[in-house]
This record gives C-alpha cells, sequence and structure tokens, in this order.
C-alpha cells in the first residue's frame, strides 16, 4: 500500500504494475547482458570524454548564471538551461552511470529538487557488466530503491514501502559500502 501525501491518496500495487516492474528488471537484466558485447565501445575514451564534456558545459552554463545572480541582486535572476528543462518536471531525478557519480553530481544543485545520483566509483571488480552494476548497486533493483528512496525523502510514499522493495528485491542493506570495499 502507498500513500501519497500531497493528495491525501492511499493506494495499492496493482498486479499488473507489478507484473510491469517485474518485466523492466527483467528487460533491464538482458539489455545488462546485451551491454556485455559493447562494453569496448563504452569504455572508449572519445565517448567518455564526449559524456563528460556535456555534463560540464550544463555545469559551465549554471556556474555563468549564479555568478550573473550574484553580481547582479536586484535583476531578474538568470536560470541556467538545466534549471529551466526541469523546472516543470514532476517527482524527483535520479541519475545512475556506469562511472563516477561525480559526473551527474556536477549539476546537482541546479536539480529542482535535488539529484539522487548512482555511480560505480570503482573499477575491476567482477567480470561481467550484470555483476558490476550489482556490486556497485547501479543494478535495476539498486535505482529501484533510490527512486523510492528519494520519493520518500520528499513525504510522496511511506518509508515502509522502500524497506519492503528492499526485501522483495533481495538487496542486502547490510553489506559493506562498495566504493570502500
Amino acid at each position: 500500500m502507498i500513500t501519497n501525501r500531497l493528495a491525501n491518496e492511499t493506494f495499492e500495487i496493482s498486479p499488473r504494475f507489478r507484473s510491469t516492474l517485474e518485466e523492466r528488471i527483467a528487460r533491464l537484466e538482458r539489455d545488462a547482458e546485451h551491454d556485455e558485447a559493447q562494453v569496448s565501445q563504452l569504455q572508449d575514451g572519445d565517448h567518455i570524454r564526449r559524456q563528460m564534456r556535456l555534463v560540464a558545459l550544463e555545469r559551465s552554463d549554471a556556474l555563468r548564471c549564479k555568478r550573473w545572480n550574484m553580481l547582479h541582486p536586484t535583476a531578474a535572476p538568470k536560470k541556467s538551461y538545466v534549471e529551466t528543462l526541469l523546472a516543470k518536471e514532476p517527482g524527483v531525478f535520479v541519475a545512475v552511470s556506469d562511472y563516477m557519480r561525480l559526473v551527474p553530481d556536477q549539476i546537482a544543485p541546479w536539480v529542482p529538487g535535488g539529484l539522487m545520483t548512482l555511480g560505480t566509483d570503482g573499477f575491476g571488480r567482477s567480470d561481467t557488466r550484470a555483476r558490476l552494476r550489482r556490486f556497485f548497486e547501479v543494478d535495476a533493483e539498486s535505482i529501484v530503491i533510490a527512486t523510492l528512496y528519494a520519493l520518500a525523502e520528499k513525504g510522496l510514499v511511506e518509508r515502509q514501502l522502500v524497506e519492503k522493495a528492499i526485501k522483495e528485491l533481495g538487496v542486502n542493506s547490510e553489506k559493506v559500502q562498495p566504493q570502500i570495499v
């Protein structure tokens, strides 16, 4: 049962929604297997540099706006592209990366309502992409838990739902944080 505190509604997860969620997780697992064939492309330096450059450009735009606003305190404040793009989007924002979470964290201050980030922050721990994602908690199950947690932090769902998802998805909540192993 889920309670939406903002709308003061209570509802249960339907069997159809649960089935859809399970299908999505299965699809993500199949995609992870497919990714194994494309790991060399993902690890390509040009690909990584392009992604990091895009984030750096968005951060630079946000920093320019912040500086302008600081130096023009009585003028109408400028908003960065990220702030403008996400301003009217409902819900929570979750960024997941097979690379370091530091990359999406660079734009977190300008994401309305905050940004929940997941990332590997390491390497060489697993022989397959799926095991790597599980080890660093960026697999489908961890994404579901992070999303539910972000919703709970905003009071949009009950914290018990997060706890229930952790149990149902088989995630070990007592596991040592992967980045310090």
